[in-house]
């Protein structure tokens, strides 16, 4: 059994740490599930090695909360989480892709913000799963969702990716009847180069 010190040179055990987790994550209390995720977030910056399954578990717990605000506090650990070297593995990537159907317009938002700081953090995942889905979030009846949605492609293209020509496309079609103009960021250069077909 592997065990850790904690800062009162107190030796514990990561399977009692994680066990702790997971408990917290079960509570019928919001505050105590919310504050579980936090201590789960701490604990991986913090150096500590956890089994990868736990933490997938742990992340597929909070994600499919019944509380906003829980599922809230994971989406945006999750950025946290691949900050300190944790991959998510396709499971944990579909379920916040659901993050986007969310019915709040704050957690959709939330989604959109922590797919791409993930990615830009380094999370592993299919760039076109990526770029659809917030192409997706694009085309939704919410106004904030689309503004976050295009400040999410320009994010993807600071950091190299290349859009298809249809999707930049699509993209300037959808800012240009928000009367919202994509070129405001500074990804705008990039997008100067490209032949719109016009």
């Amino acid at each position: 059994r592997v065990s850790t010190q904690s800062t009162w040179g107190v030796k514990i055990q990561i399977s009692d740490m994680t066990a702790s987790i997971f408990h917290g994550l079960k509570d019928v209390k919001i505050s105590v599930r919310s504050s579980a995720i936090i201590g789960l977030v701490d604990i991986l910056k913090a150096g500590i090695k956890i089994p990868h399954n736990d933490i997938s578990r742990a992340i597929l717990i909070g994600l499919a909360d019944k509380s906003d605000y829980v599922r809230f506090s994971m989406i945006n650990g999750l950025v946290e989480i691949v900050k300190a070297g944790v991959q998510p593995d396709v499971e944990v990537t579909t379920q916040l892709l659901r993050g986007l159907s969310e019915k709040s317009s704050e957690m959709r938002q939330s989604a959109i913000a922590s797919l791409v700081e993930a990615f830009k953090a380094g999370m592993d995942a299919p760039r076109k799963i990526l770029v659809d889905a917030i192409l997706n979030a694009q085309e939704h009846e919410d106004s904030d969702v689309r503004e976050s949605a295009i400040t999410g492609l320009t994010e993807f293209i600071k950091v190299g990716v290349q859009l298809p020509k249809s999707k930049i496309n699509l993209a300037l079609s959808n800012a240009l009847s928000d009367n919202c103009l994509l070129y405001t960021s500074d990804a705008a250069d990039d997008l100067l180069c490209v032949d719109l077909g016009g």
